[in-house]
């Protein structure tokens, strides 16, 4: 028994010597993001992914912004607004580019499906809201 103090002593030791390095990070709120490079957004994706941080959408998050939903960590509220649009660079418009395809796999199947068909060919100004209801209902998972 003594053995086993002795080792859970050492183990809470390491554990506060590295700063608390297993605490849980706080969430990541999303509330008025209006996207920007789907490039960069994609490596912000993968540190949030590797760090288990959790992602509320909880108001308005449009174009890259949307990528988000392809982290098992997100969750939206009822009341949040996802805004898509075609991928655009240097305003040129990036019609079954490897961007629009990256895109939609971070998205739900039905979501994918319908911007394979008809998002990505939206201009930019032309953005299509989905509500968090609607996605919830897709099978997203609503933020408690």
């Amino acid at each position: 028994m003594a053995g086993a103090l002795r080792l859970y002593v050492g183990i809470m030791l390491c554990i506060l010597s590295m700063g608390g390095a297993l605490q849980a990070h706080a969430p990541l709120i999303v509330r008025n993001d209006n996207g920007g490079s789907v490039s960069m957004r994609y490596q912000a994706l993968n540190e949030l992914r590797m760090s288990g941080t959790v992602v509320q959408i909880l108001g308005t998050c449009l174009s890259a912004c949307t990528m988000y939903l392809g982290l098992p960590q997100t969750c939206v509220a009822p009341h949040s607004r996802l805004g898509f649009h075609g991928p655009h660079i240097g305003g040129k418009p990036q019609v079954d580019s490897v961007y629009a395809h990256l895109l939609a796999l971070h998205y739900p199947k039905p979501l994918r499906d319908w911007y394979l068909t008809t998002g990505q060919y939206l201009e930019a100004d032309e953005v299509q809201y989905v509500s968090g209801t609607e996605l919830i209902e897709i099978g997203v998972p609503a933020c408690s």
